[in-house]
Parts: C-alpha cells; sequence; structure tokens
C-alpha cells in the first residue's frame, strides 16, 4: 500500500472485496500469506477476521499463512 494511502480504509475494503469474489465463487476459504516480520500487516488481516494457520518458508523468507471462512457452502 503506497504509504498515501495507508490510514484510508483501502486494504479493507479490498479484503472485503476479496471475501465477496471468494465466497461468490463457491471457495469456503479465503486464504493468503505474508511476512512473518510484518507485524503492523499481520494485525491487519487479523482485524479483518483472518486467523494464522500456520507457517513455512518460500524463497528463504519465513511467512505466516492466514486463512478465514466464507461461508460458502455452509
Amino acid at each position: 500500500m503506497h504509504p498515501a494511502a495507508q490510514g484510508s480504509g483501502l486494504s479493507t475494503l479490498l479484503l472485503a472485496d476479496a471475501r465477496a469474489r471468494t465466497q461468490a465463487a463457491g471457495r469456503p476459504w479465503l486464504k493468503l500469506d505474508t511476512a512473518a516480520n510484518r507485524p503492523a500487516l499481520r494485525a491487519l488481516y487479523e482485524r479483518a477476521g483472518f486467523v494464522p494457520c500456520g507457517e513455512r518458508e518460500v524463497f528463504g523468507f519465513r511467512v505466516v499463512l492466514f486463512r478465514q471462512p466464507t461461508g460458502a457452502g455452509a
């Protein structure tokens, strides 16, 4: 996110749109990952309802895996 847009709520809107599109596609989970050393970004995802569900190494970087149920197929 460009620094000028930080705090504007745009990230929250984008995550909500991704969840709605994932749900409309019939997928039960929206999944994402982020670098483990990005606490502010991790907090944003958790505030948006994502739950950490694991960690792994990707190209030498430690990442945290997140998922959020979409309600599709429930």
